[in-house]
């Protein structure tokens, strides 16, 4: 046996993805579990730091399990950049957005909206939105949550203002309310995010069109899909729309980072 035939190759191995994105889920929910703590205290710039992480992690978990699903192995290299700075940030915090965005732009048949919202009625999810509304939605989402990025680094460091000559941070940015609503925001994304995750983990890996009568039964019993549905009822309620909005408008005025010379 030659010496290069028992060298690792330069991929993560098919068999050992599902579980990478098991741990990778844990790692997301402890994240929360501990911004929520700060949530509470009213610690919002670290509340926000740790959000914004569990939701560049669970989109990392995401590309994953698409990987998982096609049954190959994953690329190193695609594995360093999302592992890494710069546009691992950026890939994480868009892709997922970016891939509902050009779903929508090809299933915008109301053949296929009707079809989804009786998938959606089946499995005790809330009815599929007005399909121009969830484009423009998608669309919006994909030019805004990179910026979270800036947002978690001005909630780490502290940085000087040349221009107006005052040190700046996030906590110095907001008033309490948009704080708040910012942290809320994030929150609530990434744990709707990784419930749908562990949702699609457990579900059987076939086109909803093939699933049988006993495949919709199984589905409902699952503990993830009653997971899921509990979390968007908790996360899409009047007084949370109201807070996302606020959300949104302060993280699309957010200041560009400075470019470095």
């Amino acid at each position: 046996m030659s010496i290069r035939s028992i060298m690792p190759k330069n991929e993560i191995p098919f068999e050992k993805l599902e579980f990478g994105i098991k741990q990778g889920i844990l790692i997301v929910e402890n994240l929360l579990k501990d911004s929520e703590i700060l949530l509470k205290k009213k610690r919002y710039a670290s509340s926000i730091s740790l959000a914004i992480l569990a939701y560049e992690e669970i989109s990392k978990q995401n590309i994953l399990r698409l990987q998982l699903k096609q049954g190959k192995p994953f690329p190193w290299k695609t594995w360093i950049v999302l592992s890494s700075g710069g546009q691992g940030h950026s890939t994480k915090l868009s892709d997922m957005m970016l891939k509902k965005k050009i779903n929508l732009e090809k299933k915008g048949s109301s053949k296929i909206d009707s079809y989804i919202n009786k998938i959606n009625t089946d499995f005790g999810f809330p009815p599929l939105a007005d399909h121009k509304m969830a484009q423009i939605e998608a669309e919006f989402l994909v030019h805004l949550l990179p910026k979270l990025n800036n947002v978690k680094k001005d909630c780490f460091y502290l940085d000087y203002d040349l221009k107006n000559q005052k040190w700046t941070h996030f906590e110095n940015r907001f008033d309490m309310k948009t704080k708040e609503a910012i942290a809320i925001f994030v929150i609530h994304l990434a744990k709707r995010t990784t419930a749908y995750q562990k949702f699609l983990m457990d579900i059987p890996g076939k086109p909803f069109e093939k699933y049988t009568k006993i495949d919709f039964n199984n589905v409902k019993k699952l503990k993830s899909r009653k997971n899921l549905k509990k979390i968007l009822e908790q996360t899409n309620d009047k007084k949370s729309v109201y807070l996302n909005d606020i959300a949104m408008i302060a993280i699309d005025t957010y200041p560009e980072p400075k470019k470095r010379k």
